[in-house]
């Protein structure tokens, strides 16, 4: 039983080293100028770089973002082919759509998506991309507005 009590003891030890070690970090972090650079385009992923305190600033982005619904509720270890051939099929159409109308910037994370328009038509590409998964989600999903 004292073994127990001393990983408790070992782990409040950790919790409060990390804690503090994030105070210290975030002090230091608020304490340091960062560059802004204001660009045009999107930089290059390899260009971005946040040790380097170097951040790009691009006026007026939309931006337009999809996530499968329900999908945390997925049991993964019980249907996992089921589920790894839903995320491709769904995520893998969603990048396609998105695609199509010239984004910036795309990034995919687990079952969601993001994507960046800027520069000429942002609205209308962004709005473009964003209508098709809407429309065809469930027919028998109650929308509000209807």
């Amino acid at each position: 039983m004292g073994s127990a009590i001393g990983r408790k003891e070992d782990s409040a030890m950790e919790v409060s080293k990390i804690l503090k070690e994030t105070g210290e970090r975030a002090a230091s972090e608020l304490g340091t100028s960062v560059k802004i650079e204001e660009v045009d385009e999107f930089p290059e992923p390899d260009d971005l770089h946040l040790e380097r305190r170097i951040w790009k600033k691009i006026d007026e982005v939309v931006v337009v973002s999809a996530d499968l619904k329900g999908s945390t509720k997925l049991n993964f270890k019980k249907y996992a082919q089921t589920s790894a051939q839903l995320y491709e099929a769904v995520t893998g159409n969603m990048v396609r759509i998105v695609d199509e109308f010239d984004p910036g910037f795309i990034d995919i994370q687990g079952d969601g998506l993001f994507a960046l328009y800027h520069g000429e038509r942002r609205y209308e590409r962004a709005f473009c991309a964003a209508r098709p998964s809407r429309s065809r989600g469930n027919p028998y999903e109650k929308r509000s507005g209807r």
